[in-house]
């Protein structure tokens, strides 16, 4: 499960959707409220997901060899197939079409929406492909470990780590932080299609390849 969460930790800290969108909030007005308003309705996403997982299960994980532990692994493997496949046929969609030279109209609204509305954004941009798997992986936890707890703490806190990390550097230095952020927007637009491409890939091959032998060991 660790080494499952830091991928998927790791996968979502990088997506440059949700990183583009509070970068924007970021250097419009009132920028780090926002900024830090839209890292708080982020980190409630994935407290409430974690919170009814855990609540389903009991916070144990199901018995081994069990129907519950072989729908789960069915559940990954058709996921981890499901990235792939959405991988290539983006590839090969993206090889035909130029990229894009200005980011999605939606964007550009971030701009001017209120401040209230920054952790509505944050909910609206998460990853939430992402965040199922990591849902699906937080089933096997076992909350009567404390070692897990801090787990799954860690794993919020990777998939925020873009975030408070520019959160705070526009805390320490509000001017160069909001340059970097804008170059960063740029860098984002250009790179885009290929941190999705390959993102969607690596997670999807090694969900993949993980659910079928863990589906060899139940059989």
């Amino acid at each position: 499960m660790v080494f499952s969460l830091v991928l998927l930790g790791l996968g979502t800290t990088l997506q440059p959707v949700p990183l583009g969108a509070y970068l924007l909030l970021l250097t419009s007005a009132n920028g780090r409220r926002k900024g830090a308003l839209f890292i708080c309705g982020w980190l409630a996403s994935y407290g409430a997901v974690l919170a009814l997982v855990l609540t389903l299960t009991g916070g144990s994980p199901p018995p081994s060899h069990s129907s519950t532990s072989l729908l789960l692994t069915v559940a990954k493997l058709l996921v981890g197939l499901g990235l792939v496949l959405f991988a290539l046929r983006r590839r090969a969609r993206w090889q035909k079409a130029p990229p894009p030279t200005h980011p999605p109209t939606w964007v550009d609204r971030l701009d001017r929406l209120p401040l209230w509305t920054a952790p509505l954004t944050a909910c609206l941009v998460q990853p939430w492909p992402l965040i199922g798997i990591g849902a699906l992986e937080v089933t096997s936890a076992d909350l009567a470990s404390w070692a897990t707890v801090w787990i799954l703490v860690g794993f919020c806190l990777l998939c925020s780590a873009t975030l408070l990390i520019v959160q705070i550097w526009s805390l320490v230095d509000a001017e160069a932080a909001s340059a970097r952020a804008r170059s960063l927007r740029s860098e984002l637009l250009r790179h885009q299609r290929q941190v999705i491409m390959v993102g969607a890939f690596v997670l999807g091959l090694y969900l993949t390849i993980r659910s079928v032998a863990a589906l060899v060991l139940l059989t």
